[in-house]
């Protein structure tokens, strides 16, 4: 073990009986660590909201959606969507859909939803049926939508479009419906007004015959490269919108938020660094007459001043470590067993959601170590100008 890695650990563990330095050490380390672990909490939580908001709202309405710019029904075989469709030089797949509003009626109860026609179910939600098949004459309920109803898996409900109802003089058309299960997706909004039915029957509920209201696309593209291409090739009346797109100022929202909360959570683990700072001060002056001794012996004051910045650094590591290891604690057990539950009608999901970024740990660790090597630059800086003469005169 080399020389200066011993004066480090020695001055770390401070055997001295009543030293100022081993508290002093120890103190810092727990600050430290707090300031490390909330910064990178923080920083899960934030980055957890993101990845389940984005998980739930692509899997529910696709990566994109294809329809007219007016929000008219358009032709199934469309000749100029077919061709543009199977001419995208990149891996997708495309479902038509129809998705119009209609009112739900059971006994004296009615609610007003959204009734998707789609053949195969989207994976956002989950279900309480093992297919991802819609039957025809069946319909698939929001559990929230459930019990506001008061229905069960076999009951009928009535379907009536809204449009038909709005319509002077048109023939209401009113379809009865098996409930044929139920989703949970966790946000509100869509739990209590979207009901899912094959393309078929939305068909015969809305008396649309061939027609439909757009094509859904999904693939393991890049959502980037998937939108530049229907927007460079897409003309009126037809227009793609992307699931960021339909809910951007809830993402919008979810950045406006993430700095102001990262500054605020990492000025703690400032305040752990300011007290390296402090604690580096005074382990100086505490080893003031051990610095003379060494100065006198022959030991460079570049060499000791590395020592005192070792030490510093080993503070910063240490402290980095056990918040790290406190975060990741913390991101496993609420990840496992969903210790902190949220109002689900406020915050789209019944849990905190967390989420562990190596990458991110890894920033927040080497930004920490920096951080604490320049903050203890000044007081080691005392170390050259000190003078054996003077500090051993009182030893």
């Amino acid at each position: 073990m080399s020389l200066i890695l011993r004066f480090v650990l020695r001055y770390l563990r401070s055997p001295e009986k009543g030293s100022f330095s081993s508290y002093t050490s120890k103190l810092a380390i727990i600050g430290l660590s707090i300031g490390v672990t909330a910064l990178m909490l923080t920083a899960s939580i934030i980055r957890g909201f993101e990845n389940t908001l984005s998980d739930k709202l692509s899997g529910f309405d696709g990566m994109v959606r294809v329809q007219h710019m007016l929000g008219h029904s358009i032709a199934n075989n469309t000749s100029v969507l077919d061709s543009l469709i199977d001419q995208f030089p990149l891996s997708i797949e495309s479902e038509p859909y129809i998705r119009k509003g209609a009112m739900i009626r059971v006994g004296n109860k009615a609610e007003g939803i959204l009734v998707e026609g789609i053949d195969h179910l989207p994976t956002g939600p989950e279900y309480d049926m093992h297919k991802s098949e819609i039957s025809s004459g069946k319909i698939i309920l929001g559990k929230a939508l459930r019990s506001v109803l008061g229905v069960e898996v076999g009951d009928r409900v009535i379907i009536s479009g809204l449009e038909t109802m709005m319509q002077p003089g048109a023939g209401q058309r009113i379809s009865s419906v098996e409930i044929e299960g139920f989703f949970h997706s966790g946000m509100l909004e869509y739990d209590k007004t979207m009901a899912f039915v094959s393309l078929s029957q939305a068909r015969t509920i809305f008396n649309m015959e061939s027609q439909i209201t757009g094509y859904i696309i999904n693939s393991d593209e890049p959502l980037k490269d998937v939108m530049d291409y229907f927007i460079e090739n897409l003309s009126y009346p037809y227009y793609a919108e992307s699931w960021q797109d339909r809910h951007r100022i809830l993402f919008d929202w979810i950045n406006v938020q993430r700095w102001p909360a990262l500054i605020i959570f990492g000025m703690i683990a400032l305040v752990g660094i300011v007290n390296i700072l402090a604690t580096m001060a005074m382990i100086v002056i505490e080893k003031s007459g051990q610095v003379g001794m060494l100065m006198a012996q022959g030991m460079h004051r570049r060499t000791i001043r590395k020592i005192f910045l070792l030490q510093s650094s080993a503070i910063g590591i240490i402290g980095g470590i056990i918040g790290t290891c406190v975060a990741g604690l913390f991101i496993f057990l609420q990840s496992r067993y969903h210790i902190i539950a949220v109002p689900e009608d406020i915050y789209f999901m019944d849990h905190i959601p967390v989420h562990a970024d190596p990458g991110m740990f890894l920033s927040i660790l080497s930004g920490t170590l920096i951080v604490c090597l320049l903050a203890s630059l000044w007081p080691t800086k005392a170390v050259m100008d000190i003078l054996p003469a003077d500090v051993l005169r009182y030893e």
